[in-house]
Parts: structure tokens; sequence; C-alpha cells
């Protein structure tokens, strides 16, 4: 008797029910199928809840990444932390994706163009990449920028998206089409006093 154990890659677009669990057999070259599918359980799978509808947002914005991603509207939350500012980003799905694309957010010095705080993320605490996106779908996620070590001062915060294999950042446009400068998106004027 030989024992083995595999993983079993499920696809985030699956739908929620049940499902049986078949092995096959192949021939080692990759080849045909050795025989019939042998039945050995059954799973039952719930599928990750997503979102359709439009979110209600107190700021808007429309700028969309290399015709994938689009920012609909964000929001600013005050935290008990003058040292924390939290950013709520509204995202949509334009198309699915094979790239799990790392989202920024950049504090920057409007006089000397420095960023002074940053996070870099997969949305929703690095659970829920972008190539688990369902065409269309709404993802809403929330990023904390630490500031204990800003100085006061008048800021410019900026989002965008770049692919962590190759550090590419995806160009990003307006609403009218015009590309956005060092693919980037311009959010809010932060003033911070600490």
């Amino acid at each position: 008797m030989v024992s083995a154990g595999y993983d079993l890659f499920i696809s985030p677009y699956l739908n929620t029910g049940f499902y049986t669990v078949t092995l096959s057999l192949a021939e080692s070259d990759g080849g045909l199928l050795v025989g019939h599918p042998a039945p050995i359980g059954n799973l039952a799978f719930t599928a990750f809840p997503r979102k359709f509808a439009e979110p209600e947002q107190t700021e808007v914005i429309h700028a969309t990444w290399d015709k994938v991603i689009a920012l609909s509207g964000y929001e600013l939350l005050g935290t008990e932390s003058k040292d924390i500012l939290e950013v709520t980003l509204d995202w949509q799905a334009l198309q699915r994706m094979d790239t799990s694309f790392t989202n920024f957010l950049h504090l920057v010095d409007p006089e000397s163009g420095q960023i002074v705080a940053q996070a870099d993320v997969i949305p929703r605490g690095w659970s829920y990449p972008t190539n688990w996106w369902e065409q269309g779908e709404l993802v809403e996620d929330t990023i904390q920028l630490y500031l204990e070590s800003v100085p006061s001062g008048e800021y410019e915060l900026y989002v965008g998206w770049y692919d962590i294999e190759n550090g590419e950042r995806l160009p990003v446009s307006s609403k009218s089409g015009e590309q956005m400068p060092d693919k980037r998106a311009f959010l809010a004027r932060i003033e911070h006093e600490p």
C-alpha cells in the first residue's frame, strides 16, 4: 500500500455547493487518463461573499488602473490615535485578473516629493488578492498609515497598484482618460498634527 498527500486547489470563482472529490490516474508523462475516476469523498464549499452594489462614500473619485481595477470612492476615518491615518478604499474589478497586484498608499511631502509614510498591501489584510476578484465585484479595503515619525505639516495622499514580481506600477487614468503622473492617483491633502 502506498500513502500520499496532495494539495487540492479550489478556484476562487467556485460557487457555493456540494462537490464530489474524485481520484484519477494518468500516464507518467502527463498523458492520457488510465481507467475511470473514482469518487473518494464529498466536499461542502462556501464561496467568498461578493458585493456588486455601489457603496455609499463621502468622497468620490474615478480612476482606472490599466483597465482592470477602478477606484470609485474613499473615506478618511478617524482613529483614537493621531499617529494613525485610516483610509477605506472602494475598488471595482473591471475584469478577472491573472495577477495578484499590490496596492500602495503613499503620504507625500508636496515640497520635496519625499514619501513620509506608506503602506503596501494585498487587500483585506493580505487575504483577498486581486486574482480572486470577480468581474464587476466591489471590494472595500481599509488601510492604516502609521504617522508616528511624520512631522507636523500638510501632506498629499496618493494611491496606486503594482506587480510585486517586477515592481512595475499599473498605469492609471482619470475618468476623462487622462494618464496620471507617476502612475498614482491623488486622493486628498492631509493636515497632520502629532
